[in-house]
């Protein structure tokens, strides 16, 4: 399932021609809050410490950074 701002959230996107690329158009707009269980958390830092035991390879890389995403985002 693939999550559009635009379409899912109703997020002030506007296209920009001259940067060939999007922009908000209202700064202060967030996307809504992920809700977690207690098990998804618990899951969530567990994974986050077994990840820090593995290589560096691309794939684990691109975990951490989701990761990483997921922990800055507001409760």
């Amino acid at each position: 399932m693939t999550l559009s701002l635009k379409d899912d959230w109703d997020s002030p996107l506007k296209f920009d021609n001259k940067k060939n690329g999007f922009y908000f158009t209202d700064p202060v707009w967030r996307p809504p809050s992920i809700k977690l269980s207690q098990g998804e958390l618990l899951s969530f830092f567990i994974a986050e410490r077994m990840l820090r035991r593995l290589s560096d390879a691309t794939e684990v890389k691109l975990v951490r950074g989701a990761l990483r995403s997921l922990a800055a985002l507001p409760p």
